[in-house]
Order: C-alpha cells, then structure tokens, then sequence
C-alpha cells in the first residue's frame, strides 16, 4: 500500500509538479543545456502517467506545453522562437519542444559564428 497507495501517488504528483515549477532554462551552460531541460519535463510527464494522473492519460498536451513555455527565462533570448512557435501551441507538447530545440540548436552554432566574426572585425 505505502509503495503504491494513495500517498505514493500524491509524493510522485507534487514531485512531478515541483519539477515542473522549478526547473527553469536561462541558456546552455556548460552544466545544463536546452536537452536537459526538455529531460526534465520528459521525466515529471513520465512520473505523472506512471501515476494514472487524468485516468491514465497524463498531463494534457497545453499543460505540458504552458510548464515548458511559461520557465524559459528571457536570458535565453528565445523570445522571437517562443513567438514564432505559437502555432505549434495547439499541437502536440512533443512538436512545440521539436520546433524549439530546432531553433536553439540552429541557433546556438549561429551565435558562435557570429561572435568570431565580431571579433575578427574589431580586432
């Protein structure tokens, strides 16, 4: 009962939920990237359905997408990606964070170049 009662279940919902909450993406470091981000919101969803939250289907797909979208932090600078996925919303939680981490990831090499250039230009 203790293992799979009611209480392990409400442990694993606030966990989930506290993961949820708590995990914020401010941009790569060398300690935290945009996959692990999503790693995390993959794992809270996972905890969720483990669960049988919402009948055994797990969080909807807008819940799952407002927890990802709402902790990306400005310091990201995704603001023009999160505006440009807007669309993808009402899709899947799934095809918003593809859309996003296509742009991150086209995005971060982008940066890189773009600063070497800066760089060569002013010296």
């Amino acid at each position: 009962m203790f293992f799979e009662g009611d209480d392990f279940k409400q442990r694993t919902q606030d966990s989930a939920v506290s993961i949820l909450s708590t995990t914020y993406y401010r941009g790569d470091s060398k300690t935290f990237k945009f996959e692990d981000y999503i790693n995390s919101h993959m794992s809270a969803h996972k905890k969720m359905k483990q669960i049988k939250y919402n009948n055994g289907l797990g969080m909807n797909e807008s819940t799952k997408v407002h927890y990802f979208k709402s902790n990306i932090c400005p310091d990201a600078n995704l603001e023009k990606s999160i505006s440009l996925a807007r669309p993808y919303e009402k899709r899947s939680f799934q095809e918003y964070v593809n859309f996003l981490a296509t742009e991150v990831n086209f995005r971060n090499p982008r940066k890189k170049r773009n600063s070497k250039c800066f760089l060569c230009v002013k010296g």
